[in-house]
């Protein structure tokens, strides 16, 4: 019963650490859109594939945005926070770090999708750049909440664990870095 109890914990700490910072993590995002749109001033009132108009700050669209990245950050994010936890780093910013490479590396090409709107207001680069950070966020975030909230791991992962996570991990940062750098040379060509 303790087994289950703790379990529940985590997982309920996990979704409720992941739903804030989906929040914070939406509302740095329109941060970022809003400092994309004033580098392009020429673009002002344009309509982007979202039907936003570029240089209009609505209360609706930021709250339709915080909503997407919620739902996101929840129903992907709790799960595999859940799973990856126990091999992460023990330091809280090395934890959030950490979970927000793994997010990047699953994540990052559905993201980084080649959508048109990273072109349009300015160069790719900067767009890229920008909106990996709302990785950096969601993980920073995530993390500090999920732990403060769940507690210090019962114990250890056991030593079989180790042996099948870690490798895991690392094969899933290489898939992942393997996918990224396609997406950022072949659809982005930054280099």
């Amino acid at each position: 019963m303790r087994i289950v109890r703790r379990g529940l914990t985590v997982a309920g700490a996990s979704i409720a650490a992941c739903f804030v910072a989906g929040v914070a993590t939406g509302l740095w995002s329109r941060v970022l859109m809003w400092i994309l749109a004033a580098t392009a001033p020429a673009r002002a009132g344009e309509v982007t594939h979202e039907r936003a108009v570029v240089g209009q700050r609505t209360l609706e669209g930021t709250i339709n945005l915080v909503l997407i990245v919620v739902a996101a950050g929840a129903v992907t994010g709790a799960p595999v926070y859940i799973v990856v936890r126990r091999w992460l780093p023990a330091r809280v910013v090395l934890k959030g770090l950490s979970f927000a490479a793994v997010l990047l590396a699953v994540f990052g090409p559905y993201v980084l999708d080649g959508d048109y709107e990273y072109f349009r207001y300015g160069h790719p680069a900067i767009s890229v750049a920008l909106f990996l950070t709302t990785f950096v966020v969601f993980g920073l975030v995530s993390a500090a909440l999920a732990e403060r909230w769940a507690g210090a791991p019962a114990q250890p992962p056991r030593r079989w664990l180790t042996i099948v996570g870690v490798p895991f991990l690392a094969a899933l940062g290489v898939w992942g870095a393997a996918r990224l750098d396609a997406t950022l040379s072949g659809v982005y060509h930054l280099y």
